[in-house]
């Protein structure tokens, strides 16, 4: 039981670090938190419980969410065909890679 509550002070020790950090170099504490996240993950080697991976998974909608409340519909219609351009290439790009790694990976 105490490792439960050491795993969670030291994710929340790694919260309030991305927020002074953000505040300090003035980004974004989302984009901050993210590296510190994924940097604590790999390096320290926190365990990612349920809970965490819930909580992951709910951040990234929120912050997809923000990203698109960030959005000014004038330059979206000013751009759009230059948009949709890049977003369908980049689409076959990644059909294409994708049915390339399927085939290699395939047996004859």
């Amino acid at each position: 039981m105490a490792s439960v509550w050491l795993h969670s002070a030291l994710w929340l020790g790694l919260a309030l670090l991305a927020s002074l950090i953000s505040i300090r170099v003035a980004i974004s504490v989302a984009l901050i938190e993210i590296v510190v996240g994924a940097v604590a993950g790999n390096l320290v080697g926190l365990q990612i419980t349920d809970w965490v991976n819930f909580l992951a998974g709910f951040g990234a909608i929120l912050l997809t969410f923000l990203a698109g409340t960030e959005i000014d519909p004038r330059i979206v219609r000013k751009h759009f065909w230059s948009s949709m351009t890049i977003g369908v290439m980049f689409k076959a790009v990644g059909s294409e890679v994708e049915e390339a790694e399927a085939v290699a990976g395939e047996e004859p």
